[in-house]
């Protein structure tokens, strides 16, 4: 049961009246203050009303119990007793943003009992004594606490050692699938057959095994010379909340081997399905010698490979040959994209990084180009649009050391990559996103490693594309370190930088922070961006938490 309690709208004063952006954006924002116990609280919701635009969104107010610790994490304090009351503050407002009213809300609480649980898992390994691979039946165990979550058991029950269908052993190439939802996984097994060392890079089986360590050959193919594997992963699809929940073919990528005859730069591609099963197998010519192939993406049935690669002598040098010392130590020549419908290659295109930097494109209100060196990055997304084009978002980073020792990534830049639906290039957006990373040492954890998420709204006419960055602009942190104990939790504090871009001519808008009042605002660490048809919404506050900011986004024009 709740019950209301109306306030004053006086106790709220609008601070910043709409500031619409005439330029290229069409963009509304409105800014309003919040009382002082909303802002020793927390955000716990927004809730959208699709049907009239209205928003509602709820702080927990603290309460006897609450510590700051509580309402730096967003969450309610645990001190609270089942049958006491949480009291909520309601901000109302309408689809143009204009403040309706607020209310108080209070409504009991029953804290949630977080059970324990267990369950068995498989896991291949390599049996020293043989060098072969062996797995490991498992059983995990959890058990929740309240302070630092659930805590996690590990038991080994059984151990079995592989074996072919003739007594002989298997080499573990370190390549497997967990088919989550049945209970099983797939592995990648290299044959061993005495008296013949390649035997394991050339001859492969594909195993299933249960959680009962039941063990069977679903598939077995052999490669004339040796050939490794370069890549190994299920796919991934635009629906992102259950690429890691439902079952997905798997995807696998070899290179020959030195010391072969073999075509350096001939490469084998198979679709596996989840009962292990070889769905497509064929083998086709890659530009460069050595692609760290980043991702497989499915898009209507169509399968994309994507990643940096290196061309450096060809004609000699084999996969093997240029990353022995990890791609981390290398810099990279080249940018590949591969598509492939029904099992056959329809393109794979290789883009220098000289062309990625001499078509690059920078926002009118940023200072200079941008440069990709080819050395740390990290590819976050893909996404093909209806009309086949395709887009990369390629963020620039740089590894760097924080005072208490622990590594993180510098954010520099992130590029957006426009190829046309035969994977030929066409622009390189490069977009500065200016992070403040000036309290990068005295943080803890690895926050500025987060990567920037990425939105892209093309209008109906696929004409022009939205393009709204997600960013760690900063970081805040709470509690202390010395010699007795570290108490230090951080958190980022993202911000958005929007703006959009003419596909048909390249053309890139100015690039802007969503704020107000010449101040930082910082999305609400529990938000991301709400479609409401043609409008976007996007909800932040000011690092002190006394203001909010609502920002509205028109994407139809």
């Amino acid at each position: 049961m709740k019950t209301k309690i109306i306030l004053l709208i006086v106790m709220l004063t609008i601070i910043g009246l709409s500031n619409v952006i005439k330029a290229q954006v069409p963009i509304l924002e409105k800014s309003y203050e919040v009382t002082n116990r909303a802002k020793r609280g927390f955000l716990e919701s927004i809730e959208i009303n699709k049907e009239n635009g209205n928003i509602d969104m709820a702080y927990v107010l603290p309460n006897v119990y609450s510590t700051k610790r509580d309402n730096f994490l967003s969450r309610v304090p645990i001190g609270v007793l089942s049958g006491s009351k949480i009291k909520y503050e309601v901000y109302s407002y309408d689809k143009d943003l204009n403040l309706l009213g607020a209310s108080r809300e209070e409504e009991r609480a029953y804290l949630q009992r977080y059970k324990e649980y267990s369950y068995t898992t498989i896991e291949p390994t390599i049996k020293l004594s043989c060098l072969c691979l062996s797995f490991k039946q498992i059983e995990i165990k959890a058990e929740y606490n309240w302070f630092s979550g659930y805590k996690k058991t590990n038991n080994v029950i059984d151990r079995k050692k592989a074996e072919n269908e003739d007594g002989g052993n298997y080499s573990f190439t370190g390549m497997y699938y967990d088919v989550f939802s049945e209970k099983s996984i797939l592995v990648l097994a290299g044959k061993k057959v005495k008296k013949d060392a390649w035997s394991a890079f050339t001859k492969y089986d594909i195993l299933n095994v249960d959680a009962d360590l039941k063990m069977n050959v679903t598939e077995s193919f052999d490669f004339e010379f040796g050939n490794n594997v370069i890549y190994s992963a299920p796919l991934k699809d635009q629906k992102e909340e259950t690429n890691d929940e439902l079952q997905r073919d798997w995807i696998i990528v070899f290179a020959p081997m030195p010391g072969t005859k073999a075509k350096t730069t001939d490469l084998t591609y198979l679709r596996v399905s989840p009962k292990g099963k070889i769905l497509e197998k064929f083998n086709f010519d890659s530009p460069s010698n050595a692609w760290n192939i980043e991702g497989a993406y499915d898009n209507n049935g169509t399968v994309y490979l994507y990643g940096s690669a290196i061309t450096k002598d060809p004609a000699k040098k084999f996969y093997s040959d240029i990353v022995n010392k990890g791609w981390d130590k290398l810099v990279y020549t080249h940018y590949q994209i591969a598509k492939i419908t029904n099992g056959k290659l329809d393109f794979i295109s290789s883009t220098s990084l000289k062309d990625l930097n001499e078509k690059q494109v920078k926002p009118a209100n940023q200072k200079k180009l941008l440069e990709i060196d080819g050395e740390e990055y990290v590819t976050n997304r893909i996404n093909i649009l209806n009309s086949g084009e395709i887009l990369i978002t390629y963020h620039d980073v740089e590894s760097a050391t924080e005072a208490q020792g622990s590594p993180y990534q510098k954010q520099k830049s992130v590029f957006l990559f426009h190829f046309d639906a035969s994977g030929n290039f066409k622009k390189n957006y490069g977009v500065e996103i200016n992070p403040d990373q000036k309290k990068a040492e005295f943080t803890t954890g690895n926050v500025w490693a987060l990567p920037a998420t990425h939105y892209f709204y093309p209008t109906s006419d696929g004409k022009k594309l939205y393009w709204f960055i997600r960013s760690v602009k900063d970081v805040e942190c709470i509690g202390e370190a010395n010699a007795e104990k570290n108490t230090i939790e951080c958190k980022p504090m993202n911000g958005i930088d929007y703006g959009s871009i003419n596909l048909e001519t390249g053309e890139i808008s100015e690039y802007k922070t969503i704020g107000v009042d010449k101040k930082p605002y910082y999305l609400f660490s529990k938000t991301s961006g709400s479609q409401i048809g043609n409008y976007i919404y996007f909800f932040s506050e000011t690092e002190k938490g006394d203001k909010m900011l609502l920002t509205r986004i028109d994407i139809s024009k």
